[in-house]
């Protein structure tokens, strides 16, 4: 028992490292909301090594969604873009309650892009900063991010950017 709590306490800690971390880290100025036909972008959600994520509303269903847009957009090189187009047709292909659906994908003013599920709320290191996990409670999270992570993998995917 005494080693499950090590664990859970070490695991906390190195979520709570990686928070201070990214917070620390310099902010990305916002970029100008891109046009996507049949969407509504509201919001720059998140800025990642691949793209840039927004919150939009889908103009025909009124669905809150994310999309996702390749970061260099038509300054993109052919590797950045089959990782992206790869990425689009495997995640399209995965259903786990812990991983988002894609719903659309195409191309707007150049620059690709995909149309997932929107997930409120905050990211797991400030949800883990937040939240004061311990013993089998932390594990049970662990676990459930491992059997996402796991389910990708399963399908080649391998995230570089977990949330």
């Amino acid at each position: 028992m005494t080693s499950e709590h090590d664990d859970a306490r070490e695991m906390i800690a190195a979520a709570r490292r990686l928070a201070v971390a990214v917070r620390g880290s310099p902010r990305v100025e916002p970029s100008v909301a891109p046009e996507i036909p049949g969407y509504q972008v509201l919001r720059e959600i998140h800025r990642g090594g691949q793209g840039i994520v927004y919150e939009a509303v889908h103009e025909r269903t009124g669905r809150r969604v994310a999309i996702k847009l390749l970061r260099d957009g038509p300054f993109a090189g052919q590797g950045e873009r089959a990782r992206f187009e790869r990425e689009l047709r495997i995640l399209a292909q995965i259903e786990h309650p812990a991983i988002v659906a894609v719903h659309d994908s195409g191309t707007a003013a150049g620059r690709d892009y995909l149309v997932m599920d929107f997930v409120a709320g905050e990211t797991l290191d400030l949800h883990v900063q937040r939240r004061a996990y311990a013993g089998r409670e932390a594990l049970e999270l662990f676990a459930k991010i491992c059997d996402a992570v796991a389910a990708a993998h399963v399908r080649g995917i391998l995230h570089r950017d977990l949330k």
